[in-house]
């Protein structure tokens, strides 16, 4: 089989018990290479003591993990460099390349073990012209998880690049210099068997109540993490313009309020928002991703109110297999696994008017 090194994104980690959209990907692919096996899969990834402890006890036989542990002497280093590289640039005119402690782990491990495939997951796409020379730059895969511009680093680095949506290979085609034929899509996904299933009534009371929401109020639910892209701010202050205390707003995750000096002005002004709502936004908490299904069973709504062209957001996936109606933002390109679904899409427009208008991975190797 062929053994093939992918390089996971750098803030989470591997296997996706932190969650995170790429990660919860790459877990896919993991586990159906596990039942399947096609090839020895080695995942780079930042260390964590919880995703240790489950890869030991899960017992992986095709799928390695290798982890970076950060130390002190690492992260000084590479402060340094960075700010040796921002004079250089400035005062002298020269342009040193990019370096960070994740490439250089990724690009020291490849060069030190063999590999028939290198696949980068959102990783520092610019810093990896090492791995490509051991590999072989017809080997080393790209994978387009969101839009940004190409560079000729880049191109020097990686031979092939999938993309997931047509939209996002589209608009790496009109911002690089790249040929069509070498960028394939590669369609984001979703467990069916885990988001088309159902929860019983008495379920779906006893989880309402335990949230704070009663039989007669009508639940959005919003899925994501709390920065400016994915709109929750706006969100928020739609919901407390709509003159009806039973329509509330359910939002999974953790909102980490108060005692947190490193909270982003962002973050701050959600929780003014929150305040403001009194009582009709609701944070779960943690929920693991193989519990989301029973959330969104409870919903009434799934809103993603994206303020930026998402490119293929799971969260809308993961809503279709269970929810009739779904809430969109106009910026989300949905086109590509959308063909046939009636699809509302929700504009704000400074959240005083709502408006609404109509509207497999190693084979790849």
């Amino acid at each position: 089989m062929k053994k093939i090194c992918i390089a996971a994104p750098e803030q989470l980690t591997m296997p996706a018990i932190k969650g995170g959209a790429i990660e919860t990907l790459l877990q896919y692919v993991i586990d159906e290479n596990e039942k399947t096996p096609r090839a020895n899969l080695t995942i780079l990834a930042t260390f964590d003591a919880d995703a240790d402890a489950v890869v030991k006890k899960q017992g992986y036989q095709y799928t390695e993990f290798v982890y970076l542990k950060k130390t002190n002497f690492q992260c000084i280093a590479n402060f340094i460099y960075r700010i040796v590289r921002k004079i250089s640039n400035k005062i002298f005119k020269i342009s040193l390349p990019p370096r960070s402690v994740y490439a250089d782990f990724i690009n020291n491990y490849v060069q030190g073990h063999d590999f028939d495939r290198f696949v980068n997951e959102a990783g520092p796409y610019n810093e990896l012209l090492p791995v490509s020379k051991k590999v072989g730059k017809e080997n080393c895969f790209a994978h387009l998880h969101h839009n940004f511009e190409s560079t000729e680093l880049i191109e020097m680095t990686f031979g092939k690049y999938l993309s997931c949506s047509n939209f996002t290979k589209q608009y790496w085609l009109n911002h690089s210099k790249v040929s069509p034929e070498m960028v394939k899509v590669l369609p984001n996904c979703a467990d069916i068997k885990l988001f088309s299933k159902k929860i019983s009534q008495e379920e779906k009371k006893y989880l309402r109540k335990n949230l704070g929401f009663t039989e007669d109020d009508f639940v959005l639910i919003f899925c994501g993490r709390i920065i400016p892209e994915k709109g929750v701010l706006e969100l928020i202050s739609a919901v407390n313009l709509i003159d009806d205390e039973h329509v509330k707003l359910m939002v999974i995750g953790s909102p980490n309020f108060g005692g947190d000096s490193k909270r982003t002005e962002y973050e701050r002004k959600v929780d003014a928002a929150v305040e403001r709502a009194h009582g009709r936004v609701v944070f779960t908490g943690y929920v693991d991703h193989a519990e989301l299904y029973k959330y969104h069973n409870i919903a009434d709504c799934a809103v993603v109110p994206s303020v930026w062209e998402e490119p293929a957001g799971l969260v809308v996936i993961e809503a279709l297999m269970l929810i009739s109606q779904d809430f969109t933002t106009q910026t989300i390109r949905l086109t590509d696994f959308l063909p046939a679904v009636f699809l509302l899409c929700m504009t704000f427009q400074k959240c005083e008017d709502l408006c609404f208008s109509s509207g497999t991975f190693i084979n790849s190797f």
